[in-house]
């Protein structure tokens, strides 16, 4: 069942647009993200999960640490998810 659970958790992982993630974050809507490189898993405040691919812009952690966010950030050889 544990295979099972885990690919139920990825069939629901929104996948948005960078544009769209920043705007979520202005809004006060993303409650935590994990990066990799540029890839991003994150979950919202009403518990939706997702992915976006993010640009290579220090401001982006700025507006995270502003909105409260939490966040944490792996070299991409690391590839373990913490979900």
């Amino acid at each position: 069942t544990l295979l099972y659970a885990l690919t139920d958790l990825t069939r629901n992982i929104q996948s948005i647009t960078y544009s769209s993630f920043l705007d979520k974050v202005e809004q006060g809507m993303v409650k935590r993200v994990h990066v990799v490189g540029q890839e991003v898993e994150g979950i919202l405040k009403d518990g939706t999960r997702f992915e976006t691919t993010i640009g290579n812009n220090p401001q982006d952690w700025q507006v995270l640490r502003a909105q409260g966010v939490e966040f944490s950030v792996a070299s991409p050889s690391n590839q373990l998810s913490i979900w």
